[in-house]
């Protein structure tokens, strides 16, 4: 084998081995860039889940705000017919 066969063949088997490792490492962005979507997309996700709750955790503090009022314990006691729509109430101080 002489001196030329020999680098021509070490040429070719640095060459095979670069189009390798670049392979894989456009395999490996190629998982990244995904991943990173998919984490994004899932983040956003949750986001609009927590901007969901947080409003409905205000409408359930305002609610229960509004049942701490007498108005609200006469206007269920009126609907469960426990007084009467003429009877006049006289609130607690």
């Amino acid at each position: 084998m002489t001196q030329q066969t020999k680098n021509s063949r070490n040429i070719k088997y640095l060459t095979v081995m670069a189009v390798t490792v670049l392979f894989v490492l456009i395999l490996v962005a190629i998982t990244l860039i995904v991943q990173k979507v998919q984490l994004e997309n899932r983040k956003r996700i949750l986001q609009e889940q927590i901007a969901y709750y947080q409003t409905l955790k205000a409408d359930k503090e305002d609610q229960l705000a509004l049942r701490d009022t007498y108005e609200w314990l006469e206007q269920q006691a009126r609907e469960l017919g426990m007084i009467d729509k003429d009877e006049t109430l006289f609130a607690p101080n």
